[in-house]
């Protein structure tokens, strides 16, 4: 009879661990959805946030290249500008008046008359300018 009650007992408690067995076993599979569904949330999030500030850094970028862009393409057609104004000044000052910069110092530049060039005269302006007068014949 005792050999029955400790046979009844074994077997209740082996009953009872594998209860226990199951439950804990239940609450660590549980647990493990539940931290899994946190870390895919938290790398999905992460995920969305590096892709938000790419788009962001592309859409600033993008606009700073336009803008330069445009700035560039204003300041060559001022240089296309002055290109022309300087080829009519050249024109009109005179046939064969040439002015080249002196390589050898610095702020130096010469101007070149025509051979045809006479009556040179030199002069300052009104306004303190040195002022070469000349006729071409």
């Amino acid at each position: 009879s005792v050999k029955r009650e400790f046979a009844r007992l074994e077997t209740s408690i082996n009953e009872d661990l594998k209860s226990s067995s199951q439950s804990i076993s239940n609450a660590i599979r549980e647990q493990n959805g539940r931290l899994t569904g946190m870390i895919r949330t938290s790398v999905s999030t992460a995920m969305a946030w590096v892709f938000l500030c790419f788009a962001l850094l592309i859409g600033i970028l993008s606009g700073i290249i336009w803008f330069q862009g445009t700035i560039i393409t204003s300041r060559l057609s001022e240089m296309d500008s002055y290109s022309q104004q300087l080829a009519s000044l050249k024109a009109k000052s005179g046939a064969g008046v040439t002015i080249y910069s002196d390589d050898t110092r610095r702020n130096t530049y010469l101007v070149v008359l025509p051979k045809q060039a006479h009556g040179v005269e030199t002069y300052t302006s009104t306004t303190d300018n040195t002022v070469v007068k000349y006729t071409a014949k």
